[in-house]
């Protein structure tokens, strides 16, 4: 007896510090999480950017110390040097903390979570004293961040453009300020639609996008100072006759609006964008892409059932062919118009979040999924079956081509169908 005593007490021991040294590994010694290496020849750097538009007060909120449109704006470029080994950028810190700090995580999601880093290396030197870089406008989705495309971002300025994210303040999840203060635009949002359907939603979005618009307009004001100001690293740096905008989702609606109303950029794209404002689908003669997450094109093609109309909060056909128009017919109409220069491909087995971090960010660790995934999807938003460092690997790769071409003046095999590299992509074919 006491022999079995003896061994079951050795027993709980070895068991209670295999379970510390599992704890302490998984909380101080977990591989680090690492974006995907940019494929581009340069190095890249990031800056980051308080503007405040003092022409435009803020229509979102009634903070009088506070009263005109301020923006968070994060500029990517081309960097001296070469791509880190080791990787010392943390993704997105304002956002973890606030995440952390605001939101009932369980005890796993809490401590057991991976470090996450980019290649961007803050305030680097630019690659070049002569050189000019083409610039590319990016505007996120509603209720993320100008942080959730960094993948893009970095792969375009390490192939030689200037990004410049941009944080639309009240519809944006998290902004933080120099001062400290965080503006919670998901929050926001949640207490703007509430008691609204989808349809009700995207035409509050009708609205919202004019305001992106502005915040385009503004910051394109912001670039034209920083090329001229001995002071900035971007002085005569920033070639401002070729710029270009994409966008996710929302953000995609704002690209297609700015190639249609500002004469500064010279193309777009729109990654599974709605398109919102005032004449959205009217033409304009620029090029354009549109990528399209596939299996949501399909639930959009088919007739909906009552599963779905429960599923996307609707109450008749009316409602279904209202929401249904801000997708796929509007991208039909303003494709079609535009002619040979605009490109429209699916991404088959890819859903709406496939197009930003969130794609490989949930697959971190049960913390990151749940922080990518707070107040942004749903039945409608949803990562699919592609693998997401797949997703990301196609949609930079279609962006770095269809940028080179029309900013670089570059072929494209990739856009032109004589490179089948990627079988998920397809050419949208439209019904008659």
């Amino acid at each position: 007896m006491f022999c079995f005593l003896k061994f079951l007490l050795y027993l709980i021991s070895g068991a209670a510090v295999l379970t510390v040294g599992l704890v302490i590994y998984l909380i101080w010694f977990q591989k680090p999480f690492y974006f995907p290496k940019p494929t581009g020849q340069y190095a890249v750097g990031i800056k980051k950017y308080h503007w405040i538009d003092k022409s435009r007060k803020e229509t979102l909120s009634d903070d009088p110390a506070h009263p005109n449109r301020e923006l968070m704006v994060n500029i990517w470029y081309p960097a001296q040097g070469k791509l880190p080994e080791k990787l010392s950028t943390p993704y997105a810190p304002y956002l973890v903390d606030y995440f952390k700090k605001n939101h009932n995580l369980n005890l796993f999601s809490s401590l057991f979570h991976r470090r996450v880093y980019t290649y961007a290396q803050p305030e680097s030197s630019n690659a070049s004293e002569m050189q000019r870089y083409p610039i590319i406008i990016f505007s996120h989705g509603s209720e993320v961040t100008r942080d959730h495309n960094t993948a893009q971002c970095e792969e375009l300025a390490s192939h030689g453009y200037v990004v410049v994210g941009i944080s639309h303040t009240y519809n944006s999840g998290v902004v933080q300020f120099p001062d400290g203060r965080i503006i919670d635009g998901a929050k926001v949002m949640r207490e703007r639609c509430k008691n609204k359907n989808l349809v009700q939603i995207l035409q509050q979005f009708d609205q919202d996008v004019e305001t992106w618009i502005s915040d385009v307009g503004f910051v394109l004001d912001e670039l034209e100072q920083l090329v001229t100001c001995k002071e900035s690293i971007f002085y005569q740096r920033l070639d401002q006759k070729n710029i270009g905008i994409f966008g996710h989702s929302v953000g995609g609606g704002t690209a297609a609006q700015i190639c249609r109303r500002d004469s500064r950029v010279k193309v777009g794209v729109a990654l599974d964008g709605f398109l919102l404002g005032v004449d959205a689908d009217k033409k304009f003669d620029k090029p354009f892409m549109f990528m399209l997450a596939g299996d949501r094109a399909k639930t959009f093609e088919r007739p909906w059932t009552k599963d779905d109309w429960k599923k996307f909060d609707i109450v008749s056909q009316s409602d279904e062919k209202a929401f249904k128009s801000y997708y796929l017919p509007a991208i039909q109409r303003l494709a079609q118009s535009i002619g040979r220069d605009v490109y429209t491909f699916d991404v088959e087995t890819a859903g709406h979040l496939d197009f930003c971090d969130i794609a490989f960010l949930m697959n971190a660790s049960h913390f990151w999924r749940n922080m990518m995934l707070t107040g942004v999807a749903d039945g409608a938003f949803c990562t699919e079956s592609i693998d997401g460092f797949r997703a990301t690997e196609i949609v930079n790769a279609y962006l770095v081509n269809f940028f080179d071409k029309y900013l670089k003046g570059q072929p494209s095999e990739l856009l032109d169908g004589d490179d089948k590299r990627y079988e998920e992509v397809v050419v949208k074919k439209w019904r008659k």
